[in-house]
């Protein structure tokens, strides 16, 4: 059951779009940003946007196929979401090249801000926050795309610089309401702020999302008016959530209403006992935490310096407030990893496991464009899949596929050669026929994954951070290690 989807019919609209997210329904409903660009569309009364998800060829709201729209627009938010986009879209008929179709395909999200690894394939992105972009489809769809330009959105028609389009959170927004989302029943996704003021050295958003906080009495609005169509909980969302000034009455209210609430990642510094006293009241079970890493001197190279102490500090506290789980988030696959450093890891889960249930994911490094670490080489599969193995083993934390990760880091900074890679081997996600694949197109994947890297993407994208301040943020990195 949904509340708030369009009610428009296709025959209404003079431009006709097919809003696709590259995943089940369960994840589509689940992305705000997908939901907020499916609001921003059809608040144009010429245009009409249906969504579309990989488990059908048929629109949602209206059950037309894709070739009654007149534009396709994909939100895609993780990289290994392009090889599914193809195979759906090659299933349905629709070719692939972009000189092949006379319908527009225009990408958008996170997954694919650096273009280049699908610049063959797509014919335009929209590139950071798409509020001030995606309204404006209309007004360029209808030409030539040699002729698409303007400020956050990029064409490999034209190849012509730009940069990030950054909203100033001045907008309030609503989002369908849904029974069958990841998060349960009719949750409202709340936004409380955008971008990061950390600057992480792996991480995309941190460098470049300049962090925003929504103002709370565009907060309260968009609560009042999401729990009177039927909203039963709040999925908070944002890069650093508890970094909002009024976060703490914000979830003061909401437990003082028994309104049922789920945060992310949580910064140990606002751990205080009277947040976890909040938490506690609100019925929260489960703590998150994303120390990324155990061992002091990684800490300093990736730039996240939160202590050990205070990750087992946080199981003892959480447990007394009624917090029954821990879940904590390690990365792993950055160069020259030791066994000193897996052994911390392990060693700090097993003392939080003193206090407290914990669970968690261990993730592979892949490096994000834009980031001072688009420049580091990734660890080599085995030595990574060795220390995962290791780490399984003694903590039974959920592990990433490292050769998953390899594949997603070629999705991530890879040029246009890798968009022709992409084009041949996407009906098999796989890492050795992608391999192999590459060798026979004269490509080493080797060279993009350990060597030396070009960044061809910072010469046609520019982020609010300058290129020379991401390279020296590498730089520093490295005489950390050193």
């Amino acid at each position: 059951m949904e509340i708030g989807a369009t009610e428009k019919k296709a025959s209404e609209g003079r431009l006709k779009v097919a809003l696709l997210y590259p995943g089940t329904y369960k994840e589509a409903i689940s992305s705000l940003g997908h939901l907020i660009v499916y609001e921003l569309l059809n608040e144009n009364p010429d245009v009409v946007a249906h969504r579309f998800t990989l488990e059908s060829p048929f629109s949602i709201e209206e059950n037309l196929p894709l070739k009654a729209y007149d534009v396709i627009v994909v939100s895609v938010h993780f990289e290994p979401q392009l090889p599914k986009l193809l195979s759906y879209l090659s299933r349905y008929g629709v070719p692939l090249r972009r000189e092949s179709r006379e319908t527009r395909i225009i990408l958008g999200g996170p997954g694919v801000w650096n273009p280049y690894p699908s610049s063959a394939f797509a014919d335009g992105y929209f590139i950071g926050d798409g509020e001030d972009t995606v309204p404006k489809l209309p007004d360029f769809v209808h030409l030539p795309p040699e002729d698409w330009k303007m400020k956050g959105f990029y064409s490999p028609w034209n190849d012509e610089p730009t940069s990030f389009s950054y909203h100033d959170f001045s907008r309030s927004y609503h989002h369908i309401l849904s029974d069958s989302t990841a998060y349960g029943r009719f949750p409202l996704f709340l936004e409380v702020n955008r971008g990061c003021r950390f600057a992480c050295r792996f991480c995309l958003i941190g460098w470049t999302q300049p962090q925003r906080n929504r103002k709370l009495s565009q907060i309260v609005e968009i609560m009042e008016e999401h729990f009177s169509r039927g909203a039963e909980r709040v999925v908070f969302m944002g890069s650093d959530v508890l970094a909002h000034p009024h976060i703490d009455r914000i979830l003061d209210d909401l437990a003082y209403f028994r309104i049922p609430f789920s945060l992310p990642s949580t910064r140990l510094d606002k751990l205080t006992d009277e947040f976890l006293s909040i938490l506690g009241k609100a019925g929260v079970k489960t703590l998150t935490v994303a120390p990324e890493t155990a061992y002091w001197k990684r800490k300093l190279f990736i730039a996240k310096l939160i202590d050990n102490e205070s990750v087992v500090d946080a199981a003892k506290r959480a447990r007394s407030y009624g917090i029954r789980k821990l879940k904590l988030y390690f990365m792993v696959g950055y160069p020259g990893t030791t066994e000193e450093e897996v052994k911390a890891l392990i060693d700090l889960v097993k003392e939080a496991r003193r206090y407290i249930m914990v669970t968690g994911t261990v993730s592979v490094f892949v490096p994000k464009p834009y980031t001072p670490f688009q420049y580091l080489p990734m660890e080599r599969i085995e030595e990574t899949a060795r220390w995962l193995k290791l780490i399984k083993k003694e903590t039974h934390l959920d592990v990433m596929n490292p050769k998953r990760a390899a594949l997603q880091a070629l999705l991530s900074i890879g040029d246009r050669r890798i968009s022709e890679l992409l084009l041949r081997a996407y009906k098999n996600f796989n890492y050795h026929y992608w391999k192999r694949a590459a060798s026979e197109m004269g490509i080493n994947i080797d060279d993009y994954l350990y060597g030396s890297r070009e960044t061809p993407w910072m010469e046609k994208i520019r982020t609010y951070v300058h290129p020379r301040g991401i390279k020296e943020g590498f730089e520093v990195a490295l005489e950390v290690m050193n």
